[in-house]
């Protein structure tokens, strides 16, 4: 699999890296295994970083995670997802588009280009 997902307890998040070329099934398999992870812990803190990623998602599978393998899975919506964003700048237009989709559908989602800066935001008070 292109990602890995973990329940980092020392700090209470769940965390999902991606590595490599992430399709659009390997992007709801890990969606998958986060949210039930996520029940699993009682964890509603989740930080996604594709920084050395390339996503081949196209925005219709981006809109279709939220707006229905979120729903489907019944991921909480307390839930706040901190993600970082691909290095390459023409992925970036995708991650701020997964970003508003997730908002207008109600998810807390947060689009970064640093990780610190999402670490920062996701244990936040």
């Amino acid at each position: 699999m292109a990602c890995t997902v973990t329940h980092d307890a020392s700090i209470g998040i769940i965390e999902v890296v991606c590595n490599s070329h992430i399709t659009a099934e390997e992007m709801v398999e890990a969606a998958h295994k986060r949210i039930a992870l996520e029940k699993e812990t009682g964890v509603n803190r989740t930080l996604i970083d594709v920084t050395n990623a390339q996503l081949s998602a196209t925005t219709f599978d981006l809109l279709h995670l939220s707006q229905q393998h979120y729903k489907n899975l019944q991921a909480s919506r307390r839930t706040r997802i901190a993600f970082v964003m691909p290095t390459a700048a023409e992925q970036h237009q995708a991650a701020r588009f997964y970003e508003t989709a997730s908002r207008n559908r109600g998810w807390m989602v947060e689009v970064f280009s640093e990780r610190q800066t999402a670490m920062d935001w996701l244990l936040s008070p």
